[in-house]
């Protein structure tokens, strides 16, 4: 089974080499490329095409690193509230189930009644 994995890899690893050999040899005209800083003359067109898809795919995880850290921090506060439920519940179940006796109740118990004024 590892060997067959690994001859999968290999072939998935050929076939990109093979097809971004035959990009860069149909996109292997010079461009010119004005950008912010300044211009860039006789750039194959494969690496600018390359170049950019580079900086997208790192633009878009930089944002998505963003938007994990955000979801992270709204689960870190349903984590604490829960604990927080969670420790209250706890508390309400080692409450004992009757009340403490009243006074009355004590006195009823031992046969003294207290008198009432009229």
């Amino acid at each position: 089974m590892r060997i067959l994995r690994r001859l999968v890899w290999l072939a998935l690893f050929v076939g990109i080499l093979v097809l971004g050999w035959g990009f860069a040899s149909r996109n292997a005209e010079p461009v010119t490329v004005h950008y912010l800083l300044g211009v860039r003359a006789d750039v194959p067109l494969w690496g600018v095409m390359l170049g950019a898809f580079g900086l997208g795919a790192a633009v878009a995880g930089v944002l998505s690193l963003f938007e994990l850290a955000k979801q992270g921090m709204v689960a870190r506060r349903y984590r604490k509230t829960a604990e927080g439920l969670e420790s209250e519940i706890h508390q309400m179940r080692s409450l004992p189930l009757v009340g403490p006796p009243d006074a009355e109740a004590d006195a009823d118990a031992a046969g003294d009644v207290p008198e009432r004024s009229r």
